[in-house]
């Protein structure tokens, strides 16, 4: 009997429990496919071995669209082209809550491309190709120019050397730091460089040295070496008379035979003057010390050393020679010369016994011609001759005139000189000039007749001046440059020493483009000039015309087209990270601003270039700023934080430089937390079902926290984590009439808490009189009924158990009647 009394408050229970199954359930979200997007920012890069932030590894969701990782997601990274580009780590980690991560690559001095694998369990493959391409406006290249070349062989003959440094297209590109740079000569006896080392500064491109070309023709290559660049050079002709022969002048070729030992040089004593010619018959300077073999016909008449040396550089040398008194009136002989591979030449010297007193003077001129090098040359003698001719003596000292008709090609450093007492001849020395050309020189003493002789200075005579461009382009920047040359040329276009200053007036045709200086001088002695260029910040080419008075009273003008070109860089590119973006904590991405040559290249900054940032919504993209790109570099990287969802223009602009914008899109997270409650209208008392759903791009968010907030009355079985579906569930037990907000907050650690919030009106009970107004329906009758039967349930329980309770009690206190036996 007392099994009974529990029958029905377990059928009850069991009610309960089949109508709380009954209720509906939404149906779970499937999980959405990812994939993994790379991309290169900037896209071309530099092949120089650098590493760089420029891999940006994104997530993305089934539709494409940016997505977020809830937890730390490792991604792999390999190289299709490890001698070209590879990513720096094999792999890289996106943070939970971030969208992207930005990797490093590092290129190879190699340029070509190279493809990049991104790859992560549980998503699919991206990839994308990274260019690396030699930049331009860096320093690449070392580039010698020599000014004048063709050079010529004179002592003491000096010129230019300009060393520049050069991009990858030739250009000039300027040095971002101190530039180290080598000379050296292939053929020193030929050129030799004034100094071995150069340094080109920051903010040049160039730098400035000299080099001796000496008097030995021929030709030399000049090097230029730096490290870390590619050397250059350049080939130096010097051009000059190769010594081919020999030519002799006797001094005086007549000469007394009596000796006078107390003169000086004694009066039986002259002088043999050896010379070396060239093809034409003019000065050629000795390329070495030449050994010169000398040889009498007579040494009873004339006897004189075996050997001269003609020092290397010079034209001549002299050997004295003895006239030997002899029983006859006169005497003569014939002087030989000759050396290895050169043709000899011969002299004859006469003798003669002194009669008579001196009448006259004769003079002599060796060697003849000199060279118009601004040198001395102790070649003019005058010696006395008698009323016949024939050289005689003086018992007294005479004092010669000496005169040049021409100072300008020659000149002596006094204009007298003496024969002294006792002696036969006397002799000078004459300077030349640049000037090349005859003069007639005559001497003259008291009573006695004056004479005569010719002598030419041998040379080049300048009859035209040409300019020439040094630098094929030269920076458009305001800065100014050697890049001109002016040359002296004669009729046969053969470089020609000035011999005076010269005087070369210049014009530009396009001064806005670039200016010059309205007169530049070529130097006493020089073949040419250098001329600087000012140039603007407009790029384009010029006409520079040179032309010189002083070369005649007809003179031709000469020009050059000068080109001037944008250093790089010249233009600004803007890249994006990407160009959508999340609305969530610091997950933005950076703009990338690169600097690019005119064809779109990478293009080195040579100075630092300050770059302008401004957006076109500061409500999306709050960015107003200055960033630098340092010397050196080719990109910088510029973080931005978004504000709000929406399009924002960023743009980029430097001064002379073409400017560039990029367009960002920001977008909400595409999360999704949502609370429901079953019915959301119901009598006080009654159960609510309430239900919260997380997503992420429509796949439930699983593990996340849960946290309640009733306001309405007290909850039942509340699920403090989302399941794998991203749902928990919660039943609201109604103790408060009105409407209330029930909130239920959702946290997940990579991404942060969200809220969602349902409202629930709660209504009192219907009054005795009225029929039930609350929601129709099953589905609304259902929470209602359970708690009924929840509430009936448990009274009856408790009245069936104290009834039961007392029933127990009375049998324990009553005896039962016995039962009378039955009889048969």
């Amino acid at each position: 009997m007392k099994g009974r009394f529990y029958i029905f408050p377990v059928l009850l229970m069991l009610a309960t429990c089949a109508l709380f199954q009954a209720i509906p359930t939404p149906v779970h979200a499937q999980p959405a496919s990812g994939s993994l997007s790379v991309s290169v920012v900037p896209p071309t890069l530099p092949a120089d071995g650098g590493t760089y932030a420029s891999l940006v590894v994104s997530l993305m969701d089934s539709a494409g669209h940016r997505t977020i990782a809830l937890s730390p997601t490792t991604v792999y990274l390999t190289s299709s082209a490890l001698g070209v580009a590879a990513p720096t780590e094999a792999a890289v980690l996106i943070p939970g809550g971030d969208s992207f991560v930005v990797a490093n690559v590092t290129t190879t001095a190699l340029p070509g491309s190279a493809s990049i694998l991104a790859t992560s369990a549980g998503y699919t493959a991206g990839s994308a190709s990274v260019t690396t391409v030699v930049p331009t406006g860096y320093p690449t290249q070392v580039a010698v120019v020599a000014v004048p070349n063709p050079a010529v062989a004179t002592i003491g003959g000096t010129g230019t050397l300009l060393v520049e440094l050069l991009d990858s297209s030739g250009a000039p590109a300027l040095a971002t730091s101190p530039v180290a740079v080598s000379l050296s000569t292939s053929n020193p006896g030929v050129l030799n460089t004034t100094l071995t080392r150069v340094t080109i500064e920051p903010g040049s491109f160039l730098a400035e040295t000299g080099f001796q070309s000496g008097y030995v023709p021929g030709a030399s290559t000049v090097s230029a070496q730096s490290e870390g660049l590619t050397g250059g050079s350049v080939a130096v002709s010097v051009q000059g008379p190769l010594p081919l022969g020999l030519q002799l002048f006797a001094q005086p070729s007549s000469i007394a035979q009596s000796c006078s030992p107390a003169t000086s040089p004694p009066s039986c004593q002259g002088r043999l003057v050896v010379m070396l010619v060239g093809p034409s018959g003019g000065p050629a300077p000795a390329q070495t010390n030449t050994v010169v073999q000398l040889r009498s016909s007579s040494q009873g008449n004339v006897s004189l050393p075996s050997t001269v040396t003609i020092l290397a550089g010079q034209i001549s040398a002299e050997v004295p020679f003895t006239a030997h008194q002899t029983s006859k009136a006169s005497g003569s002989s014939v002087v030989t010369g000759s050396a290895d591979g050169l043709s000899s030449a011969f002299a004859t010297i006469n003798t003669y016994q002194p009669q008579g007193a001196p009448t006259g003077l004769a003079l002599y001129v060796g060697p003849n011609p000199i060279l118009a090098d601004d040198e001395s040359y102790s070649s003019v003698v005058a010696s006395l001759v008698n009323a016949t001719g024939f050289p005689t003596v003086n018992s007294t000292a005479v004092a010669v005139t000496i005169s040049s008709s021409n100072v300008g090609v020659g000149n002596f450093s006094s204009l007298t000189f003496s024969i002294p007492a006792g002696a036969g001849y006397g002799w000078t020395t004459i300077t030349s000039t640049y000037l090349a050309g005859p003069t007639m020189l005559t001497a003259s003493a008291h009573n006695l007749l004056s004479a005569q002789q010719a002598l030419t200075s041998a040379g080049a005579v300048a009859t035209k001046v040409v300019v020439q461009a040094i630098s094929q382009d030269v920076p458009a920047n305001g800065g100014t440059y050697p890049a001109l040359k002016v040359s002296l040329i004669d009729d046969l276009g053969e470089p020609a020493i000035a011999p005076s200053e010269v005087p070369v007036f210049l014009t530009s045709g396009s001064p806005e483009v670039a200016q010059v200086a309205d007169i530049v001088i070529i130097p006493q002695g020089s073949t040419s000039a250098v001329v600087n260029v000012t140039t603007t910040q407009v790029p384009g080419s010029s006409n520079i015309t040179a032309y010189s008075s002083s070369l005649g009273s007809a003179y031709t003008p000469t020009w050059v087209e000068l080109s001037t070109t944008q250093p790089s860089p010249a233009k600004l590119a803007a890249y994006l990270q990407s160009s959508s973006a999340l609305l969530i904590g610091d997950n933005s991405p950076a703009i990338v601003v690169q600097l690019e040559n005119a064809g779109g290249l990478p293009a080195r900054a040579s100075t630092p270039v300050t770059v302008g940032v401004v957006s076109s919504n500061s409500y999306v993209v709050n960015v107003s700023t200055s960033v630098t790109v340092p010397a050196g570099e080719d990109f910088v990287v510029v973080p931005l934080a978004v504000d709000s969802t929406g399009t924002a223009t960023l743009s980029v602009t430097a001064e002379g430089l073409t400017s560039s914008s990029a367009t960002l899109t920001v977008t909400a997270v595409p999360l999704s937390v949502t609370a429901t409650a079953t019915p959301s209208s119901i009598m006080v008392g009654g159960g609510v079902f309430l239900q919260v759903t997380a997503t992420l791009d429509g796949e439930g968010i699983a593990g996340a926290s849960v946290l309640w907030t009733p306001a309405g009355g007290s909850l039942l079985a509340p699920g403090n984590s989302t399941d794998s579906s991203g749902q928990a569930t919660a039943t609201l037990l109604t103790s408060k009439v009105g409407s209330w907000t029930e909130d239920v907050a959702v946290i997940q650690p990579a991404i942060g808490e969200f809220i969602a919030s349902v409202t629930v009106t709660v209504t009192p009970p219907p009054s005795t009189t009225s029929t039930h107004s609350g929601p129709t329906g099953a589905a609304a009758d259902v929470p209602y009924v359970v708690v009924v039967l929840v509430v009936l349930g448990v009274v009856l329980l408790l009245v069936l158990v104290i009834r039961s309770r007392r029933a127990l009690e009375r049998l324990d206190f009553e005896e039962p009647a016995e039962t009378p036996e039955r009889t048969t």
